[in-house]
């Protein structure tokens, strides 16, 4: 629980924006809890590698702290600019990429797309203060396998990096209601729903055309 207290101390001190981001990253203790299954990525002999890219260099440090605090993760290196991070990209070798969107010289989507293709097999995380759905989208379209809003509750950066190298996705659980939303939205102004009689009866008809059953009509 000791781990959580941290990580929770960590947050509040982003949300309220005050200076005391540094004060509480560095409470976050060198841990790995006790079940862990041997069988998933991120163990303390082989961590997962992290890239981080982001401008602001007081979300920087919170994030490197976590991630340093955690025996299940290594920060290979981090940089503050578009430039750096395809610098960054090119020279190391990384399981997971914590980028932001709004970098200052270039958009964290190209920065994305240049890590697909310079290293495919690598994760992307967005660590951004848009939270709308078109903005998540669109980086789910090129690659991305999370998603996670500044100043919101999802839990911890070390926890979203495991959560997409061992086969699963991150996403701020508002931003994720509001994925479904409007997932079930679209499906329900659609032409006609999956199951819609109108489906059926198309069914039906053609199963008579073929001459293998007949139309009942009723």
């Amino acid at each position: 629980m000791e781990h959580v207290t941290a990580a929770d101390s960590t947050m509040s001190s982003m949300i309220n924006g005050n200076h005391g981001l540094t004060q509480a990253a560095h409470t976050v203790h060198e841990a790995v809890p006790s079940v862990w299954p041997s069988f998933l990525a991120g163990q303390p002999e082989k961590p997962v590698r992290v890239l981080l890219i982001d401008d602001d260099a007081c979300i920087r440090n919170v994030i490197s702290q976590e991630l340093l605090g955690d025996l299940r993760t290594d920060l290979r290196a981090q940089g503050g600019s578009m430039r750096e991070g395809r610098r960054l990209i090119s020279m190391h070798d990384f399981d997971v990429m914590l980028i932001d969107l709004n970098l200052g010289d270039g958009s964290g989507f190209e920065l994305i797309k240049y890590m697909k293709t310079m290293r495919p097999m690598a994760e992307a995380v967005v660590i951004s203060a848009m939270e709308d759905e078109q903005h998540a989208l669109h980086a789910f379209e090129l690659g991305a396998t999370g998603y996670l809003v500044k100043n919101s509750w999802f839990g911890n950066f070390s926890q979203a990096v495991l959560q997409v190298v061992n086969g699963g996705a991150s996403i701020t659980p508002n931003l994720a209601r509001r994925l479904l939303h409007k997932l079930d939205h679209s499906q329900e102004t659609g032409p006609h729903r999956v199951g819609d009689p109108k489906d059926k009866l198309s069914e039906r008809k053609s199963c008579a055309e073929d001459g293998g059953c007949r139309l009942h009509q009723r």
